[in-house]
């Protein structure tokens, strides 16, 4: 990337793998669905889009050292990872699995009859073998027009690491929510934040400059400091270049948008 660009990644020109029940679409190379030039961008790892069908159940998978962030668009989520009681995520919630040194997980449609419409996200962590830990966050009431953070980690949460009270605390891992409105905290000093905007609103993306930025479009369509995006897709920057200034909602339909802050 050239200093003063920013990488426009359609959502045309994603990956595509369906598969049991689940249609995802893959901003980076993951499975079959290989593209040398998106291996990632920075911490984030994996990020798709996907639609389940109901009942699918994905396959058991083994994971390990990467945080995971699970945004539920639509439909329930049902998370059954080794160790931890099962959890149940609903539309507009989200969950957080720390793998730390390793754990079995397995996701599925928690609806027999509805779709699930869900986002994935994987963050490397800042440290390798931690404790495994599982964290839900209710559905979120945030009001149109504003960031909501989901998750954030190091200098972006002002609470104790996740991981370190853990080991304080003599335990094995973390189960529970994040209650009380507070971000799912990260084993990385990133921030994910939320925001929908009503029809031609605008607002501004207050992102830190000397970061890595991920802007990724779910819903309708908009422009970022004059760059068109239409659902699904995903505007990059790095530490070199300025970080976008303003989203703008374009006429016509309300727009979701998310906005990944990593490490340089």
């Amino acid at each position: 990337m050239a200093p003063g660009n920013a990488l426009l990644r359609r959502a045309a020109a994603r990956g595509r793998i369906v598969a049991g029940g689940v249609d995802a679409r893959h901003a980076f190379s993951r499975g079959d669905a290989i593209d040398r030039a998106w291996m990632g961008w920075g911490a984030l790892r994996v990020l798709s889009t996907q639609a389940w069908a109901p009942g699918a159940v994905g396959e058991a998978a083994r994971i390990a050292n990467m945080d995971l962030v699970l945004l539920v668009l639509e439909g329930r989520l049902r998370i059954d990872c080794a160790g931890f009681d099962p959890r149940e995520v609903t539309a507009r919630g989200a969950a957080w699995i720390g793998a730390g040194h390793g754990m079995d997980c397995r996701l599925a449609n928690a609806s027999a009859t509805a779709p699930l419409r869900l986002l994935e996200a994987w963050i490397q962590p800042d440290r390798v073998n931690a404790a495994p830990g599982i964290a839900v966050a209710p559905a979120s009431a945030t009001a149109s027009g504003a960031w909501l953070t989901l998750a954030a980690g190091g200098e972006f949460h002002e609470s104790a690491d996740r991981a370190d009270r853990a080991d304080r605390e003599g335990c094995d891992g973390v189960d529970g929510a994040a209650g009380d409105d507070r971000p799912l905290l990260l084993r990385q000093d990133a921030r994910l934040r939320s925001a929908r905007l009503e029809a031609g609103a605008s607002l501004a993306l207050d992102a830190v400059a000397g970061r890595r930025g991920w802007l990724q479009l779910l819903e309708g369509a908009a422009a970022v400091d004059g760059q068109a995006l239409s659902a699904g897709d995903g505007l990059a920057w790095d530490a070199h270049s300025p970080a976008p200034a303003t989203l703008v909602a374009l006429p016509g339909a309300a727009t979701h948008a998310l906005l990944f802050e990593l490490p340089a």
